[in-house]
């Protein structure tokens, strides 16, 4: 499922800039710029999904690509980071979609500024700690959502009826996640 996400450009983002509004006043040497972030993500490799530890998975996140671009009345400068993270996921199931949760273990980053004179690397680097919370939260609620499919059972004779599964939930094992499920026909 999420490697079809991703193929899909699902999880490319353009956040308005009130989504970082909070990041920046964390960072009090941008916080005086008063400045506003404009910012997009771009995954450019698949997220993978793996066990964990006490039934949950683990989702490894790499290639994310991070172009902000800070402006202030004295400063523009353009903000190029690849961040790669390490995040705990936990997967619901409501009875109709699955819920993941995702909370951050680790990340890393690799950094380009542009046109940011008098900024030091370390609090650019201050900011993208701060921007990695949102941004996986943002992925969270985009994943979530994605409702367990059922099949029509027209091809086969029944041109009313519907597969659907009922008494779900999800596990994660040695070799994957499982989904539980019984099959109902309406």
């Amino acid at each position: 499922m999420f490697y079809g996400v991703w193929a899909a450009g699902a999880m490319n983002y353009a956040f308005p800039p009130s989504t970082f509004q909070n990041a920046l006043n964390a960072v009090p040497e941008l916080a005086a710029l008063s400045p506003s972030l404009q910012v997009t993500v771009e995954t450019t490799l698949p997220p993978v999904v793996g066990p964990g530890d006490n039934g949950t998975a683990r989702l490894g996140v790499g290639g994310v690509q991070v172009i902000a671009r800070l402006d202030s009345a004295v400063l523009t400068a353009r903000i190029d980071a690849t961040i790669g993270a390490t995040a705990g996921l936990e997967v619901g199931y409501n009875g109709i979609e699955l819920q993941p949760a995702v909370s951050i273990e680790s990340f890393h980053t690799d950094l380009t500024v542009a046109g940011a004179s008098g900024l030091k690397t370390e609090t650019i680097e201050k900011l993208l700690a701060e921007m990695v919370l949102p941004i996986a939260k943002k992925y969270a609620s985009e994943l979530g959502g994605y409702p367990v499919p059922s099949f029509a059972l027209t091809a086969v004779g029944f041109p009313d009826k519907q597969l659907k599964l009922s008494s779900t939930s999800v596990q994660a094992g040695p070799d994957g996640f499982v989904l539980l499920a019984t099959p109902i026909v309406e």
